[in-house]
């Protein structure tokens, strides 16, 4: 038994003598890794903006310079517009006759057709 006891003992001190602390150098690197990353960030930014700057965004308001004109004139209130594909048609609806009803409007002719 005293003999496991010594060779415990040893396995311990050959185990504490293996132990190396860490190099130095590491946080160095880190940091300078840190401050390339950093650099070359802020510099892609001040290029894209310089680049950005020089020419058009190539976004466009899509209603820049839309005109929009009144199809009814009903008392009260008119919600939920819906212009067909086509474009000929205006579906909503309004409380003009103290019912909240479906109107169609044909744009061509002006006409009001009460659908309910």
């Amino acid at each position: 038994m005293r003999e496991v006891v010594v060779d415990l003992r040893r396995a311990a001190r050959a185990k504490a003598a293996e132990v190396k602390p860490a190099p130095q150098e590491k946080p160095r690197v880190a940091w300078w890794a840190a401050a390339v990353v950093t650099a070359a960030l802020l510099a892609g930014i001040a290029v894209g903006r310089w680049m950005l700057g020089n020419q058009a965004s190539g976004w466009r308001n899509p209603l820049e310079g839309a005109t929009f004109t009144r199809l009814t004139d009903f008392e009260g209130a008119e919600e939920d517009a819906i212009i067909s594909p086509d474009g000929n048609f205006v579906t909503f609806l309004s409380d003009r006759d103290g019912h909240r009803d479906v109107w169609v409007l044909q744009i061509a002719s002006g006409q009001f057709l009460n659908l309910t």
